[in-house]
């Protein structure tokens, strides 16, 4: 489906420069029988021009213009931990946000037990991502970005010796409602494996709750739809159109309606997101809130790179050992000893920064959706290179700090979340390592002083290099391809 989206602007025709009629159905108006089935054809439709084609049982005349975008910024990029943004940092969520339905419903002083059934792909490659351990965690009441990766096994073998979990919610805010039981929780029991999957997204999950007499109090459906987002089932049948909660200065629906905001208003890519970003938070909150996302980003990478981590074997049979230390000590003495200065110099470092980020993610480390975990690798390293290498060398009055890029880099993103998908279980790889590509190719693009029109092409150049890729992970880890692609 993400083939679909091959000009990420979502509007325009990049030969010709003309705007493509695409029917409500999906199909194109000048030929209504091409691509009739992909139900993310809408990638291409500009809001004001879709109509009903006659050429098939789907025509309709009524319009459906598509929605301003409503992700923030800050929900593309979370912070959690590995190796799965869909797999592990999904399910966390989906539990967590169960509990907390049970205490703010004032149910969970009745529980005595919990099930979690993981049906589909969740199921598959559930254990080699460790979603098992996510759900612990996220029954717990722990956020991602709560996660202390050095106390995890510790305390999942204290849960399994005991045979006992303390479920419940803390509290996100001042005033939630909290609370804690412990209950009996034994994981071979109560986390079930179900390769079937539900009907709507192929990372299906189902939480049930119970009281003493084995009466069901609460149960939920969630889907973990890619790059730590989940919805209720009730919220995938939901077709009305999503209400905005916040009023954005500048709301668009295509990349092409960002661009002509930027031709109009005099403002980069950048100034733009960042300007509804402040709608939801004030400017000092927005800043901070970058600095942050930057900071995990770049103590991953250095995590990633220490000496002492040189050889470490990553988790599971695979027999896969860590690489990035020992390829930066490389790179670190071919530069001292200018060894072909200038010649492939970005993919020294390039190669050294994004592995280092994919054998932490693959380790259960600390790291930042981008916009999975599964493609973690790329916006980090792409934006370490520009820090460390680049920024130096342009005019002191156009560098640009980090949140330049992140903003440029979050708008592809977010248009390909919600035009296609970031799934890589629904859109294959394409969806992660192919937005994250296209994400770090806008950020750079805005930083090297690239207009809009030119971040725009950036992203379309770098997605359109991965389409057709799959996602099959040599035994459902996210090492053999993830790792080095």
């Amino acid at each position: 489906a993400m083939a679909d989206i091959e000009d990420i602007s979502a509007t325009r025709d990049v030969s010709s420069g003309s705007d493509v009629e695409v029917a409500s159905c999906g199909c194109s108006s000048s030929d209504s029988t091409s691509d009739e089935k992909s139900p993310l054809k809408l990638g291409k439709v500009r809001a004001t021009k879709r109509k009903g084609c006659d050429g098939c049982g789907n025509a309709s005349q009524k319009e459906s213009p598509l929605q301003p975008i409503t992700t923030s910024t800050f929900e593309l990029f979370k912070v959690g931990i590995g190796p799965s943004s869909s797999h592990t940092v999904g399910p966390l969520v989906a539990c967590r946000n169960f509990v907390k339905d049970l205490v703010a419903e004032g149910l969970l002083h009745k529980v005595a037990q919990v099930k979690v059934e993981l049906c589909g792909s969740l199921a598959l490659t559930g254990i080699g991502h460790y979603t098992n351990k996510a759900v612990v965690l996220g029954l717990h009441g722990i956020s991602p970005a709560e996660v202390d990766t050095s106390s995890v096994e510790s305390f999942l073998e204290k849960v399994a010796n005991m045979g006992k979990l303390e479920i419940g919610f803390g509290g996100d805010e001042p005033g939630d409602a909290n609370g804690f039981r412990e209950i009996s929780f034994d994981e071979t029991r109560d986390i079930i494996l179900s390769a079937e999957e539900l009907p709507l997204h192929p990372n299906g999950m189902i939480c049930q709750a119970f009281d003493e007499q084995d009466q069901e109090l609460k149960q939920v459906t969630y889907y973990s739809i890619g790059g730590g987002f989940i919805m209720t089932e009730a919220q995938m049948l939901d077709t009305a159109p999503k209400a905005t909660l916040v009023d954005m200065p500048f709301p668009f629906s295509s990349m092409s309606e960002l661009v002509d905001i930027c031709r109009r208003e005099n403002l980069s890519v950048s100034a733009v997101m960042r300007r509804n970003e402040e709608a939801r938070r004030s400017p000092e909150e927005v800043d901070a809130g970058l600095r942050k996302i930057w900071q995990v980003m770049e103590e991953c990478v250095d995590r990633g790179l220490a000496k002492d981590k040189a050889g470490m074997a990553l988790p599971g049979p695979l027999g896969i050992t860590r690489r990035a230390p020992d390829l930066y000590e490389h790179a670190q003495t071919e530069e001292q000893d200018q060894v072909l200065p200038g010649l492939m110099d970005e993919m020294r470092w390039l190669d050294c920064y994004a592995l280092a980020v994919m054998e932490e993610n693959a380790c259960m480390g600390r790291v930042v959706t981008a916009p999975t975990n599964g493609a973690s690798g790329i916006v980090p390293a792409t934006l370490t290179y520009y820090m460390r290498h680049l920024r130096h060398r342009q005019r002191e009055n156009r560098r640009h700090a980090p949140s330049t890029f992140l903003l440029a880099a979050a708008a592809a993103g977010i248009l390909a979340k919600e035009r296609a998908c970031i799934s890589g279980a629904a859109g294959g790889c394409q969806a992660e390592v192919g937005t994250a590509t296209a994400m770090a190719a806008a950020g750079l693009c805005a930083v090297l002083g690239g207009k809009p029109e030119q971040v725009e092409e950036s992203a379309e150049i770098a997605l359109e290099h991965s389409l057709g890729m799959t996602c099959d992970p040599v035994l459902g880890l996210v090492q053999v391809p993830c790792i080095e692609r």
